[in-house]
Formats: structure tokens, C-alpha cells, sequence
């Protein structure tokens, strides 16, 4: 079992983003490849012959409306 995608993100209310004279203010965390559940003994089940692992990309992002 694997967990591919978890995202988060917060949109800040119009009354309180319009007071710093923006339309939208919205923040956000990703993870890609969160988690894996397998007894397989590779690195990763769904990728046969190569010898790198699938690696967990963190991202942050803030989305900014003028």
C-alpha cells in the first residue's frame, strides 16, 4: 500500500487578506511519495531494475490574488 500525494493548505479569510490589499491569500504544504507499506525487500515495488530509490519531496507554496 502506498500513500502517493498528502496536501494541506489554508485559505485566509477575504476580510482579513483585503486589509493587506490582496484578493486571495492562500498557504500550502505537499508531500509526494509520503509513505510505503510493503515486505518487499527492493526499494520500491513499482519500479523493477533500477537501483535508486523513490525519494519524498517536501513542498511549500504561498498563493498571493492582487
Amino acid at each position: 500500500m502506498r500513500v502517493k500525494n498528502i496536501q494541506v493548505g489554508y485559505t485566509v479569510p477575504k476580510n482579513i487578506s483585503q486589509k493587506i490589499l490582496l484578493e486571495t491569500l492562500r498557504f500550502y504544504a505537499s508531500i509526494d511519495n509520503a509513505l510505503t507499506f510493503t515486505k518487499y525487500p527492493g526499494l520500491d515495488p513499482e519500479i523493477t531494475g533500477t537501483s535508486y530509490p523513490t525519494f519524498r519531496m517536501t513542498t511549500f507554496g504561498v498563493n498571493l490574488t492582487f
